[in-house]
């Protein structure tokens, strides 16, 4: 009997189950070899002994295989994002067979893709590094640029280096500009006396969870030095050239390490008086090369002397020689300074026991006593018998931008008093700060107008004095806002079609080096928010209201056909 209106059965083996013609599964670039990366959707059964299909690889050198009897994908051989130790996609093709039929093979392609893990760290390019500096470093130079490693994880954060200078011995003398940036800078200034040759450790550390790093040393070796931080001597009182003598000795420096005791030559640095003088490069003796007639120069000359390493002239030290005129009428005059006003300028972040400026006097080689009048200024300076101002206690430019004081000399006969204006420069110590760690806005439901409208203010302060805060926004969609300089935040034209918008408020100061923080900023379009709620059901319904009509209109044909084949 043949029963009429009943569809033939369809034959599904090899079809993907749900639909489809090919199959994509994810694997982590460290997942084990030998483990399922996935299970294959295919209709069937691949099992050897009661199974009604065939699977296998139509790729003999595939990274993976089909377990025998099963539908799983194996991994074979190891995968690495990067391409190094493993290829970084896969991408196969399964050939399933129909057993018992002559239906041709199906092909299946089958995607795989291979997703990062953190599993490199940071490598240092040309590390350890090595530095030679002087002990006239300034603090706040760039002593090292370029120094950097490379992660070779996918770009993003497994990729994103952070520079640090790990806590331990001497890690206070210098520092990373930027945590993303290899360049160090000099922190405290260089005291041969109590640092030689030292050395930090650095580390380059990626942003992974958790993450990975590598450490490498940086050394400072070679600091360049004179024998003795100031010289003198006497100008020849018939003004005739030739070789001057200077005291307490000799001009002479030396590249402290002793081990390799670098070349050096001497020079004198360009000023109005340096042109009556020369130095051998080679020993540092000091000559007197044009007649000097009492009206050429003055009373006392200062020259500033160099001492450079041949093999880098980036490697130097410096020192101050100050020649005095004396004769017999000279001998017994009063004792006096040379300037009734003296005037430096120091940085606020200069090291405690360094040298701001020598005061100079009529008497340069004889022994002379000094003191600091105000007490309070006193315990921020000190002077030395060789007239030496020298820093006692850290200066602070928000504190004060000047030190004004008077300094008395004695030689046990006479007296004198000079006045000392010490001019603090300002360094950079601060970070803006905003007054709140994430600001939100909200732009109501009734704003339909197409003018710029004020969402609030953002406030960012400094505390360094004098330093200007500049604010930017930065992310997608961030054209359509602006900051003006009082940190109110505008929406420039109407709102964008989107509930919600993230961005990021940078706040960046204008010191040197300049430093910036940064800030979340949400802004949620609440009428954009409650205008879908509002029209979402009405569709629904809409939607609801035919899918009815439909079902019965079903029905009807059914009772109808089922009345008139009756």
């Amino acid at each position: 009997m043949i029963v009429l209106g009943q569809p033939a059965l369809l034959d599904s083996r090899c079809y993907l189950d749900g639909g489809g013609s090919a199959e994509s599964f994810l694997a982590s670039e460290d997942v084990a070899v030998g483990a399922v990366i996935g299970k294959l959707r295919i209709n069937g059964d691949p099992s050897a002994e009661h199974g009604d299909i065939k699977l296998s690889l139509r790729e003999r050198d595939s990274p993976v295989a089909i377990a025998p009897g099963s539908k799983d994908i194996v991994l074979v051989t190891p995968l690495d994002k990067e391409g190094v130790r493993g290829p970084s996609s896969v991408y196969v093709n399964v050939i399933c067979d129909r057993r018992h039929s002559n239906d041709p093979s199906f092909v299946i392609p089958v995607n795989i893709r291979v997703t990062d893990v953190n599993d490199n760290a940071p490598q240092w390019v040309g590390a350890p590094y090595s530095l030679t500096l002087s002990e006239v470093t300034v603090p706040g130079t760039r002593i090292l640029q370029g120094a950097r490693a490379i992660d070779l994880d996918q770009q993003g954060p497994f990729s994103t280096v952070e520079y640090t200078v790990l806590p331990g011995p001497h890690s206070d003398v210098v520092s990373f500009v930027s945590p993303l940036e290899g360049t160090l800078i000099l922190r405290k200034a260089l005291d041969y006396e109590t640092l030689k040759n030292f050395t930090v450790k650095l580390r380059a550390q990626d942003q992974g969870t958790p993450p990975k790093f590598s450490d490498t040393t940086l050394r400072m070796i070679r600091i360049l030095k004179f024998l003795k931080d100031s010289y003198r001597g006497d100008l020849p009182i018939d003004g005739k050239t030739g070789e001057l003598q200077i005291q307490p000795e000799p001009i002479k420096a030396l590249d402290q390490d002793e081990g390799l005791r670098a070349t050096l030559q001497y020079s004198i640095a360009p000023s109005p008086e340096s042109k009556y003088f020369s130095i051998n490069p080679r020993t540092g003796v000091l000559s007197l090369i044009t007649p000097l007639n009492p009206i050429d120069v003055a009373q006392t000359v200062t020259l500033v002397i160099k001492a450079t390493q041949v093999d880098n002239p980036d490697r130097y030290a410096l020192t101050t020689l100050v020649l005095s005129r004396r004769d017999s009428k000279q001998t017994g005059a009063e004792l006096a300074f040379l300037q009734p006003r003296y005037h430096a300028r120091a940085r606020e972040d200069l090291g405690v026991g360094s040298r701001v400026l020598v005061l100079t006097t009529n008497r340069p080689t004889r022994h002379l006593r000094f003191q600091i009048l105000d007490k309070v200024q006193a315990t921020y300076f000190s002077v030395s018998n060789a007239g030496e101002v020298l820093l006692q206690k850290s200066l602070d430019y928000e504190n004060a931008t000047r030190h004004t004081f008077d300094v008395r000399a004695t030689d046990g006969v006479s007296n004198a008093t000079a006045q000392v204006t010490v001019e603090v420069i300002d360094v950079n110590d601060w970070e803006p700060r905003f007054r709140e760690s994430h600001y939100e806005f909200i732009v109501p439901k009734a704003l339909l107008t197409a003018e710029p409208v004020a969402l609030g203010k953002l406030e960012a302060a400094d505390g360094d004095r004098n330093d200007r805060i500049v604010l930017d926004l930065k992310g997608a969609l961030s054209d359509l806002f602006s900051i003006d300089s009082r940190g109110v935040l505008w929406l420039r034209r109407e709102k964008p079609n989107v509930t919600m918008v993230n961005l990021i408020a940078t706040a960046t100061d204008n010191g040197n080096p300049p430093k910036s923080t940064s800030v979340p900023v949400s802004v949620r379009m609440e009428g954009l928010a409650l205008a879908q709620s509002t029209w979402a059901p009405g569709v629904l319904g809409a939607f609801g209201v035919v899918l009815t009509l439909f079902i019965l209109a079903t029905i009807g044909l059914s009772i109808y056909i089922y009345k008139r084949y009756r």
